[in-house]
């Protein structure tokens, strides 16, 4: 218990220093009337969460624009946003906690302290827990999907992954995919066909709202597909800025539908289409820059506070990212005797990295799967240093005549 509390503390700390740090300045920013002219996420979800205290989902219009979850909880918490940035921080250190079960649960408790400390202390995680975003929602609902996935408890499991569905839809195709796995794979049926299923009923009460309130079959949201192919289409930036303004300018963006009209999304989605048919070489090259984007974060948000030393820490911070996809790599590999005990901790990371490797990115995409990618690491680290510890006394206690006990 002393553990728990202490790492709790530890990421609580970590989160409330980014809401000193840029929190404050973003309350008094959204407590503002919005500027038509910026189409932000966070001013879609406020305004969302003030039209269902009026009644009904959606701007001018009820629409399925946003999946409904995160205006819901922002209308729930009426729109206050010291409160709804509170709650966030909670949340994101109620995900630490979640870390530790499922790494205590896995792997023990070394790599248990080790992959909590790191997730409590992960600046990226931290700091999204005060922007009015889905992250922080998203990643704890899929944290507590996977603990009771670890734990057999499938059909809560999957209600958590519908709700996560209702917060971000990109895990909809998840949770269709777990399921045809379910189907072909008999050792995994019951588990993955109850959390499916189970899924797809939390779903289906929103599925039903779309179709009898917009009269058409929309899962969750109907738009975001076309928009995010297009947008990994086009050049942004090179390395770990965006350039919005050129991507808001070029006349392939342009069209005459209001931003929230599904319509806009479909013109995208062909406009997309056309553009990899016509130049696929063009746009390999354009993802070849955008992917790198999904694996690290360059940290530019602590530039002010490090001053001078920010350059030391940026490729240092980078290295030690790249790193943690590599050991997650090598837990995989060291254990694919047994993958499919991990599947609750590698399979959804390993969907989210495909799925985007079409379409647009922005480093916070990996933040639902950095939970399971640093408790992957973490193992990953603590069976390489056994490796090599192993190796080094081996070979030197052979040097001195003294033989290695193999049982």
């Amino acid at each position: 218990m002393k553990t728990r509390c202490l790492l709790f503390l530890v990421a609580l700390v970590a989160r409330l220093f980014f809401l000193w740090h840029e929190g404050l300045g973003i309350v008094s920013f959204f407590g503002k009337e919005r500027d038509p002219r910026d189409l932000s996420d966070s001013w879609d979800y406020i305004e969302l969460a003030r039209n269902i205290r009026r009644g009904f989902f959606g701007f001018v219009d009820p629409s399925a624009f946003r999946p409904p979850l995160y205006p819901a909880l922002l209308a729930l918490l009426n729109d206050n946003l010291y409160l709804i940035l509170i709650v966030q921080i909670i949340l994101g250190a109620l995900t630490a906690l979640l870390v530790y079960e499922i790494a205590l649960d896995k792997f023990g408790w070394q790599v248990a302290v080790i992959s909590t400390t790191l997730f409590a202390l992960a600046p990226m995680s931290a700091r999204y827990t005060v922007f009015i975003m889905t992250e922080t929602l998203f990643t704890f609902l899929l944290a507590v999907a996977t603990l009771l996935w670890a734990k057999n408890l499938y059909a809560y499991a999957g209600g958590f992954f519908g709700l996560a569905a209702l917060t971000r839809p990109i895990i909809v195709l998840f949770i269709l995919i777990l399921f045809a796995i379910g189907l072909l794979w008999k050792e995994k049926r019951k588990a993955y066909l109850i959390i499916s299923l189970t899924a797809c009923l939390i779903i289906g009460v929103w599925t039903a709202r779309n179709c009898i309130v917009l009269g058409r079959f929309i899962p969750v949201s109907d738009t975001g597909l076309g928009t995010n192919l297009l947008f990994g289409s086009m050049e942004s930036g090179a390395g770990f800025g965006v350039d919005w303004n050129k991507l808001a300018q070029d006349p392939v963006s342009q069209v005459d539908f209001d931003y929230h009209s599904p319509e806009k999304d479909r013109i995208y989605f062909a406009r997309a289409v056309k553009i990899i048919e016509s130049n696929p070489l063009g746009w390999l090259k354009v993802r070849a820059k955008q992917l790198p984007r999904f694996f690290v974060d360059s940290g530019a948000y602590l530039y002010t506070l490090l001053g001078p030393m920010f350059v030391a820490f940026k490729y240092s911070y980078v290295i030690a990212q790249l790193l943690l996809f590599v050991f997650a790599g090598y837990a995989v590999y060291s254990r694919r005797a047994r993958l499919k005990d991990l599947d609750c901790l590698a399979l959804f990371p390993i969907f989210l990295m495909l799925i985007h490797i079409p379409l647009w990115i922005e480093s916070r995409y990996s933040l639902p799967i950095m939970p399971a990618v640093i408790m992957l690491a973490a193992a990953g680290l603590t069976s390489f240093s056994l490796v090599i510890h192993r190796y080094w006394y081996g070979d030197r206690l052979s040097a001195i005549g003294i033989e290695r006990f193999n049982p």
